[in-house]
């Protein structure tokens, strides 16, 4: 587990590249801002880290802070074939990213059944409807 720097970037892309994005445009939209973010991470505010299995990027994920008392998980990605890592990086990000802070927001489930299981899963205090902006 490291915090991301930009001497990792090139592997961080390897990660993406291997990533699949799935058929919505939604995922796809995500991996761009995930990248955007990636490389401002410092003007963002923004914190993140990453895990490495045998040197190769694994998962990673970028927060930020909504307040005094809640971080924010913006980004989260993991390898999906291998079991546990998802829960593995929500830990290691809420001890590591979110010391001291009461609630952490995981953000929009993107209408993805299975993301809102996991989601729910971890007994969500408040869930607050997401809305999307297009431009026409």
């Amino acid at each position: 587990m490291k915090q991301i720097s930009w001497e990792d970037y090139g592997s961080l892309q390897s990660f993406f590249m291997r990533h699949r994005s799935g058929p919505g445009s939604g995922l796809r939209n995500e991996k761009k801002s995930a990248i955007n973010a990636l490389l401002h991470l410092d003007k963002l505010e923004m914190r993140s880290l990453f895990i490495r299995i045998d040197g190769e990027v694994c998962a990673f994920c970028i927060s930020s802070h909504l307040g005094p008392d809640m971080g924010v998980m913006n980004f989260e990605k993991a390898l999906p074939h291998i079991r546990g890592l998802y829960q593995y990086l929500d830990n290691e990000c809420a001890k590591t990213l979110f010391p001291g802070y009461r609630y952490i927001n995981k953000e929009s489930d993107m209408g993805l059944p299975a993301l809102a299981e996991s989601k729910n899963s971890y007994h969500p205090v408040r869930k607050i409807r997401a809305y999307r902006l297009e431009c026409k």
